[in-house]
């Protein structure tokens, strides 16, 4: 080889190299939005379309002040969401722009609901395994609670149910809003394993064990039930209480 060649081919990994820096570095100035780098990104803008089974049915009805981690890891704090249980889309507000991502590639995200003043934080369905039925898109932790080795969650899933004017639909334990059915399902977490919560309070009772009779009086004295959020979330973190105080940690 002559000495023409060697210095073509110096040249050709001097530019190779300066390039792979060029891009990494044009890369790492990107916008998180960017759609290069955000999983799942879809380009178009959130468009209506009138059609019962393509409208946008949102968990809240309002934007919320969260933040999202996706499921390579990125994170975007601080930001507008929604979430729209149909669709299984999560949107993303910023500078006025509406981004939306599936579902599938978001990995969790919190938020400050301000219809309820207080925060909310929902896993995808993606994080568990072996679930008891199957379940798309996210699950709210209601109530969580580490003691020693052991992992505890309480978790909703918000179900939706469309509803047509000309159906007559009863759902117990459900409620409408606008032309939609919301029916929840609650889950209880424990070290991998999920089981279905009942939703009659006999049911319940043996899963308490061996704490069935304190939580069964609890439960009872203060009118508690098992299809409400709010309620799960007192009785369950009574029962996280009691392991506590008589556990070794």
């Amino acid at each position: 080889m002559n000495k023409n060649f060697y210095i073509f081919y110096i040249f050709i990994l001097l530019f190779l190299t300066g390039s792979v820096s060029f891009a990494q570095l044009i890369d790492a100035d990107r916008s998180i939005l960017d759609q290069n780098n955000l999983p799942g990104f879809i380009k178009e803008k959130k468009v209506g379309i009138e059609s019962p089974y393509s409208k946008n049915y949102y968990l809240s009805s309002l934007w919320q002040v969260g933040s999202v981690t996706f499921t390579n890891e990125q994170m975007l704090d601080n930001v507008l969401l929604k979430y729209d249980v149909v669709k299984h889309i999560v949107e993303i507000k910023d500078d006025n722009e509406t981004y939306m991502v599936s579902a599938n590639s978001v990995k969790n995200f919190t938020w400050f609901n301000n219809e309820v003043s207080h925060f909310e934080n929902f896993e995808s369905t993606r994080n568990f395994y072996d679930l008891p039925e199957p379940l798309f898109g996210f699950l709210e932790v209601i109530v969580e609670k580490q003691i020693g080795l052991d992992e505890y969650k309480v978790l909703a899933y918000h179900d939706v149910w469309l509803y047509q004017a000309n159906t007559s639909v009863s759902l117990s334990g459900s409620h409408r809003s606008n032309d939609i059915f919301w029916k929840d399902k609650f889950y209880f977490f424990k070290n991998g394993e999920m089981i279905v919560i009942p939703q009659k309070r006999k049911e319940n009772y043996a899963s308490f064990d061996p704490y069935v009779r304190e939580m069964k009086e609890f439960i009872r004295s203060n009118g508690l039930y098992f299809r409400s959020s709010e309620d799960l979330s007192m009785i369950y973190g009574e029962y996280f209480r009691l392991i506590s105080i008589n556990s070794n940690f």
